[in-house]
């Protein structure tokens, strides 16, 4: 898939650090985006932990 430089622009990819059992490691950098590793593994606890825990450097990041 070809992302627009201006579009990887406004993507945030959140990498859980310990791995995600659906997400292949490989597939989750978006070179140009901005990818941000959080400490979690499995991935509805990432969602949780990123929307929670982790959402005050998230916030910091899209007001960037």
């Amino acid at each position: 898939m070809d992302i627009s430089n201006d579009t990887k622009l406004h993507k945030v990819i959140l990498v859980p650090g310990l791995g995600d059992e659906l997400v292949p490691p490989e597939t989750t950098i978006i070179h140009g985006a901005l990818n941000t590793k959080i400490p979690t593994v499995e991935h509805m606890i990432s969602i949780t932990s990123a929307l929670t825990i982790f959402s005050k450097s998230l916030i910091g990041s899209l007001k960037e």
